[in-house]
């Protein structure tokens, strides 16, 4: 999951003091193996000093995985796709450090979907975009939909995009 599926869902819809069970919900998901996040959305969500600061500390690294060996080579793809696109180099430079980076990444190594609220912005240069990289160096298809549909889980009341990182270019 991507840091902002947790902000907007504590910020619109699922507020953790008005809806407990959502968070509930995705400990559940996370303890069957289904759901998780990486260590720097982990820090992203750590960054804010709030309530969701703390449901993201109590959950640890059995939630907000660490990287592993296998995404080194994931690393390198997701970089190199960056910097031969048309983006502006600050933007690259911008993205590579970022959690989205690492959230591609892992996700590509393992076989994962990501799910963000990010939408693509096609002429937007000087940023990357989570969804637009999804949307262009892995491809979308029925596997994304299959693997929404095999995990019951509350409906999003928001946009939310899903990508397969399981295919190669």
């Amino acid at each position: 999951l991507d840091s902002d599926v947790f902000i907007q869902a504590k910020n619109l819809h699922y507020g953790l003091d008005f809806c407990p069970a959502f968070w509930e919900w995705l400990i559940q998901r996370n303890d069957a193996g289904s759901v998780f996040s990486i260590e720097k959305v982990g820090d992203e969500l750590n960054a804010g000093g709030d309530n969701l600061t703390d449901w993201a500390a109590a959950q640890g690294t059995r939630f907000f995985l660490k990287p592993d060996e296998a995404i080194v080579t994931a690393f390198a793809r997701v970089s190199s796709w960056a910097t031969g696109q048309r983006y502006e180099p600050a933007a690259v430079n911008t993205f590579l450090p970022k959690a989205d980076f690492y959230l591609v990444s892992h996700a590509l190594a393992h076989g994962h979907v990501v799910v963000t609220h990010e939408k693509a912005l096609t002429s937007y240069l000087c940023r990357l975009r989570l969804s637009f990289y999804g949307e262009h160096v892995f491809a979308r298809g029925p596997a994304a939909y299959k693997e929404r549909k095999s995990v019951p889980r509350p409906e999003p009341q928001h946009h939310q995009e899903e990508f397969n990182v399981n295919k190669e270019e």
